[in-house]
């Protein structure tokens, strides 16, 4: 589901390390997102973004011991 101008903070999210294919915030296809100040302790991205994302600002996260944050876009 597409989002415009939606505002993620303070979230606490916590999963065992080796939880499988567990994005916390997967945002795909959506402008003016910003994700602030949280805590997420997850086995697979934090954050994944990809394709039609824009205008996306990520401060204050505190991630791991997941991947991080990753992104996706196709060149086709």
């Amino acid at each position: 589901m597409a989002s415009n101008d939606a505002v993620v903070s303070n979230h606490r999210v916590i999963a065992p390390g080796a939880s499988p294919n567990s994005d916390v915030i997967d945002i795909s296809s959506s402008p003016d997102v910003q994700i602030r100040n949280s805590f997420i302790a997850i086995g697979d991205d934090c954050i994944a973004l990809s394709a039609g994302s824009s205008n996306i600002g990520i401060s204050g996260i505190t991630c791991g011991p997941a991947h991080g944050i990753s992104y996706t876009w196709s060149l086709t």
